[in-house]
């Protein structure tokens, strides 16, 4: 499980990692002040993308590409509004598919 917030930018706050107590902690730790105003949507869901090709970048380096093998690369999003700036949320939704994201 990785953990990225979008708020105004987009942030990955840790990568993929199997320690989920540790996912569990930088939620807890979140505050009011890291949330910022503008939901970027569609920058959100390219950079969980890059996030997890980066882990994932020795497979990568080795065949050239990126796949979805193994159906683990999931993206859930949860936003409070709608994507009104940054890159549109249904062409990276569909980019993102194309990739092998669920």
């Amino acid at each position: 499980v990785g953990l990225l917030l979008f708020a105004g930018n987009s942030l990955v706050v840790s990568p993929p990692i199997e320690d989920h107590a540790k996912i569990k902690r930088f939620l807890e730790a979140l505050t009011p002040a890291d949330l910022r105003p503008r939901t970027e949507i569609g920058t959100a869901i390219q950079t969980a993308q890059q996030a997890v090709i980066m882990e994932n970048a020795d497979a990568v380096r080795e065949s050239g590409e990126f796949s979805h093998s193994t159906g683990d690369n999931v993206i859930i999003l949860l936003s409070d509004g709608d994507s009104r700036e940054g890159f549109p949320w249904d062409e990276a939704a569909k980019e993102a598919r194309t990739k092998g994201f669920t």
